[in-house]
């Protein structure tokens, strides 16, 4: 961001900017950034769950299905994206 604001571009009127963890670092910038808030504990727990699972799956010589868990975000909306 520090970069196109010393270029001449307007955020967000020429470019926006979206992070991703949602960390306290985005609002020292200028504009404060617009982010997208996970539970990466919550993350990392379903991810241990469905390796271990598939893991004892190939055991039992099982066929492993590929499989999607969904966690809930929260989008938080700032001022590098309005």
């Amino acid at each position: 961001m520090t970069f196109y604001n010393r270029h001449g571009f307007s955020i967000p009127n020429d470019i926006r900017f979206i992070g991703q963890e949602n960390s306290k670092v985005g609002n020292f910038f200028n504009p404060k950034l617009t982010s997208i808030e996970q539970d990466f504990s919550l993350m990392a727990e379903k991810i241990i769950f469905l390796f271990l699972k598939e893991q004892a799956d190939l055991k039992q010589s099982k066929t492993v299905y590929f499989k999607r868990e969904e966690i809930k975000t929260t989008f938080i909306e700032r001022a590098s994206s309005i």
